[in-house]
């Protein structure tokens, strides 16, 4: 996506059927970001190895017990982020104001998340 399309999303009023519809930036990343609120925690292990024996026999010298602490899950924001860009792209880069079948399903699918909403003036 070029940086011009980008732009057009957060910056241009969207027209459908007559009607203005504006991005809501704070509903836009309340959506991307709502993964899990739970600390993740994962462990890492290593474990090192030295030959001891004349017949190549492995024993364990050593185990190093890591644990790492994230918030969320990042790869899953990243999905919900990408998900909403193609919706968007795809009412973003309408020619005609009317909603076709699939134009309709991906207008709607952003009134629901309230990521885009009607201008009223």
């Amino acid at each position: 996506m070029t940086v011009i399309n980008c732009l057009k999303i957060f910056l241009t009023m969207i027209e459908i059927e007559g009607k203005e519809y504006a991005v809501n930036l704070d509903k836009l990343f309340e959506f991307v970001t709502k993964s899990s609120n739970q600390d993740k925690r994962d462990q890492e292990i290593t474990d090192g190895y030295e030959v001891s024996s004349p017949n190549g026999q492995l024993t364990q010298t050593s185990k190093i017990v890591r644990e790492i602490k994230s918030k969320g899950d990042q790869a899953h924001d990243s999905y919900r982020y990408d998900f909403v860009r193609i919706l968007l792209t795809q009412i973003i880069e309408m020619e005609d104001p009317y909603l076709d079948f699939g134009d309709s399903v991906c207008f709607n699918t952003l009134i629901k998340y309230n990521i885009l909403e009607e201008v009223k003036m």
